[in-house]
């Protein structure tokens, strides 16, 4: 999958792809995918609507349970999340970097003297 084809189409969280195309060809209610996957009803919500993320298991538990691998299901939401990431980066100011020269204060000679402790 490639990273931001397109800057201003965002790419499918992978709980939308999970809700609209995957699960009806499924024909298990969510309860059922929820305890393959080892989420609760609750948990597997939010990664439909797009509030939370497939996290590594879920993404393998996804991958067994659909029969694509779980490198598919954590690819789709890297993409997601970087595209996010980049998009939020363009809208930010750049960082400006501050100098590193040394003050006089900073050279060997100047700094402070350790008192020897006896």
């Amino acid at each position: 999958m490639a990273i931001d084809p397109h800057p201003s189409i965002p790419p499918l969280h992978p709980g939308e792809l999970l809700s609209e195309e995957i699960l009806p060809k499924l024909g298990m209610t969510k309860v059922a995918v929820a305890e393959k996957l080892g989420v609760t009803r609750q948990m597997l919500g939010h990664i439909l609507s797009g509030k939370s993320p497939v996290t590594a298991p879920v993404a393998y538990r996804l991958g067994e349970l659909v029969g694509n691998g779980g490198r598919f299901w954590l690819a789709l939401q890297a993409d997601y999340d970087l595209w996010h990431l980049a998009r939020r980066a363009r809208e930010e100011k750049p960082l400006r970097m501050r100098s590193w020269r040394r003050s006089k204060a900073k050279k060997p000679e100047d700094a402070p003297q350790r008192k020897e402790v006896a």
